[in-house]
């Protein structure tokens, strides 16, 4: 990259901290990733030791070795006492955006930090609004299912049973490029319409009762053959936006690297 200093002898340091669920854990490994392949930056991700043991499970008990220019910590899941008297070199920070706490660690040590937004523009907006959501009673939601140890109904379990699979976590990204993939029946959180896109794969969203008759459509019907092929199209300006040179994605990464780097 233009903005790198070849004639330095030590990498430049960053610290990339994710909010502890997965669909920030994600995109924040993949924007790491990038700075130390793209930026060549020396990498150090942070987890609560729950997420990092939850990776292992799931990926391989070797999984997250890195390479001495990136790897990975663990913070524990409550608050430890700190050492007041202990230093870092932690040139820049990157945290989540829903953590905006870290702005006041990163003005104590006087460096400079980026908030990385793992939200759409529609969530970021949400987040916005959100004071205005709670006073008019329209939030926080009552999740209907959720945690590790989440109970569904048994007559769910056995009428699926033999035709589908559950699961508390996979690599989603992988499951959608496979061949036998048709669609996605998805909540539409960002990550799902991202990697959705970068797949080719088409998406649906429905209320329970009009499921079938979507995924019948998508599957055989007129329209679903529209909409594969519409999904094809915006794959390829995914493709563009994040590989081209002059791609819109791939020109914010090297300009934000850039920024880093001043």
């Amino acid at each position: 990259m233009g903005c790198m200093d070849t004639t330095k002898k030590t990498l430049p340091h960053v610290v990339c901290i994710p909010y502890p669920a997965q669909g920030h854990i994600n995109p924040m490994l993949k924007l790491a990733k990038l700075l130390h392949y793209k930026g060549g930056f020396h990498v150090t991700f942070v987890n609560t030791k729950f997420n990092h043991k939850r990776l292992l499970k799931a990926r391989g008990p070797n999984s997250l070795d890195g390479l001495p220019s990136f790897r990975f910590e663990t913070i524990p899941d409550g608050l430890p006492e700190s050492d007041v008297d202990a230093t870092q070199d932690i040139p820049s920070l990157f945290s989540d955006g829903v953590m905006s706490f870290t702005l006041d660690a990163a003005q104590e040590l006087n460096i400079p930090e980026v908030l990385f937004w793992t939200t759409s523009a529609c969530g970021f907006m949400g987040y916005m609004q959100y004071r205005h959501l709670i006073e008019k009673g329209l939030t926080p939601l009552k999740d209907l299912v959720a945690g590790e140890n989440a109970v569904l109904p048994q007559e769910f379990l056995d009428e699926t049973k033999n035709r589908g699979l559950l699961s508390s976590w996979c690599p989603q990204e992988e499951v959608l490029t496979h061949s036998a993939i048709g669609g996605f029946l998805t909540h539409n959180g960002w990550n799902s319409t991202l990697e959705s896109v970068c797949g080719g794969i088409p998406m649906i969203y429905a209320k329970r009762d009009k499921i079938e008759d979507l995924v019948r459509e998508l599957m055989d019907g007129e329209k679903g053959k529209e909409m594969k092929e519409k999904a094809l199209q915006w794959k390829k300006l995914a493709l563009n936006a994040a590989s081209s040179p002059h791609g819109s994605s791939f020109v914010n990464l090297e300009n934000l690297i850039c920024d880093v780097l001043k």
